[in-house]
């Protein structure tokens, strides 16, 4: 939530072409959101929006040696017990989209949260 993109709906210069609404209405997300504007520098403020975690998700899949959605079952989901749960795509269909795109239980997500207070420790061993 930190790139320094002016991510939100109403941003500085009106409303942000790095918006959830705008990108997504685009036919090239990874585009718009590069062409975005920065307002601040990378990891000093953070400015809360999809956006961020979009990237996360591209950086990622483009990184790894086997499809992103396969990688978080396997290394997370999985992990803690999560069988039940969909992961939102991106407009090209293979992307798991990160902003706000993948749906869980309640109880799942209470998960998330206890792996998050237990400082990524679930059960014992530590999730890498």
């Amino acid at each position: 939530m930190s790139s320094g993109l002016d991510a939100l709906d109403f941003g500085i210069e009106g409303n942000s072409a790095a918006a959830e609404d705008n990108y997504q209405n685009s036919n090239d997300w990874l585009k718009t959101v590069l062409e975005a504007c920065r307002i601040n520098e990378p990891g000093t403020q953070t400015n809360y929006g999809s956006t961020n975690p979009f990237l996360l998700g591209v950086s990622l899949n483009e990184r790894l040696e086997q499809p992103l959605a396969l990688y978080m079952d396997q290394k997370l989901l999985s992990q803690l017990g999560i069988t039940n749960y969909i992961i939102q795509t991106e407009n090209t269909s293979t992307t798991p989209y990160f902003g706000t795109g993948t749906y869980l239980t309640p109880i799942d997500k209470l998960k998330f949260g206890q792996l998050y207070l237990n400082k990524g420790t679930w059960k014992g061993p530590q999730i890498t």
